[in-house]
């Protein structure tokens, strides 16, 4: 029989455990929230900044509030490409992933994976994850996009001109180092993004210093190195780069402005690496040079086409 006594302390205690089921509960809610729906399955804030937390590490810079949105894009991308990779029995073995990884790791002079994630301070799980959706995109590519990407001859013959003198008789490796002044779509109302552009390009075009302007204007994480983007293969550009270039590629050219999902860039070429082509591309430069701009646009098309038939819905 219990008494009042034995009563109130079983209250006490059970009063106890459900303010502790509770608590950990709204933490849990708390920290992990829901930031975006794609079909039937989710994006967690915990997701989220696991992957800004990874490509910080990685690139060694930090991710800043505006971007977020664009990691919660990509991250929309890889849950699509996971789940028509599902559809299709497409999937990553694990040799695969580690055959991927130990090449990484050789390619970065690491001995072993506990010495790479040591050094980047990088979680294992959230690392494979990465991996796993940069496999997944290659296999995808190779099954999906590769066979119906093709280039004729008639198409070489029309082209081979042409970028023959765009390319000013580089090579399809040679390696342009890009500097980049970029702005996001949602920093302002489209009348004001695209006044502060042609700003921009105004004075670019009367002699304006890329820098000084990458340091007034660029909202890109590129900005605190001066704007620096990276070294590309010529065999790498979009059509739209090349486009933005214009007549001819080469050292000093600054594109015209580049409209991507989320932003608006202008780059400028400050450098070429291997320029040790004396004669204009050959025809299987030029064919090559034209399938990597058409698998580029396909990739793009493929990815507009599962976005369109998906439920996607970002929260927040």
């Amino acid at each position: 029989m219990l008494t009042k006594k034995n009563t109130i302390n079983l209250i006490s205690k059970f009063s106890l455990i459900l303010f502790i089921l509770l608590y950990n509960e709204f933490c849990y809610a708390y920290q992990d929230k829901i930031v975006a729906y794609v079909n039937n399955e989710i994006i967690t804030s915990f997701e989220l900044n696991s992957r800004i937390n990874l490509l910080e590490s990685l690139n060694r810079v930090k991710i800043h509030n505006n971007q977020k949105n664009e990691i919660i894009e990509l991250l929309i991308d890889e849950k699509l490409l996971s789940q028509i990779a599902k559809r299709n029995g497409i999937s990553i073995s694990e040799n695969q992933e580690n055959s991927y990884i130990n090449d990484l790791l050789k390619e970065n002079g690491f001995k072993n994976l506990q010495q790479f994630l040591k050094k980047f301070n990088v979680n294992i799980d959230e690392f494979k994850n990465y991996i796993n959706a940069k496999l997944l995109l290659k296999k995808l590519i190779e099954y999906k996009i590769e066979p119906e990407t093709d280039v004729s001859k008639q198409e070489v013959i029309d082209n081979l001109k042409i970028i023959s003198k765009k390319y000013n008789n580089l090579s399809e490796n040679s390696e342009l180092k890009l500097y980049e002044i970029l702005i996001y779509k949602d920093s302002d109302t489209p009348k004001e993004i695209e006044k502060s552009i042609l700003r921009i390009y105004s004075l670019l075009q009367k002699g304006e210093s890329f820098q000084n302007l990458v340091k007034q204007f660029s909202q890109s994480k590129t900005s605190k190195n001066h704007g620096f983007l990276g070294w590309l293969k010529v065999k790498d550009l979009s059509h739209d780069i090349i486009e933005a270039f214009g007549s001819k590629i080469k050292i000093g050219s600054i594109s015209t402005p580049i409209e991507k999902d989320d932003s608006i860039i202008i780059l400028k070429i400050a450098s070429i690496k291997k320029i040790n082509k004396d004669t204009a591309l050959n025809e299987q430069e030029v064919k090559n040079i034209i399938y990597n701009q058409k698998l580029s646009i396909n990739l793009k098309n493929f990815l507009s086409t599962l976005r369109k038939g998906s439920y996607i819905k970002v929260i927040g």
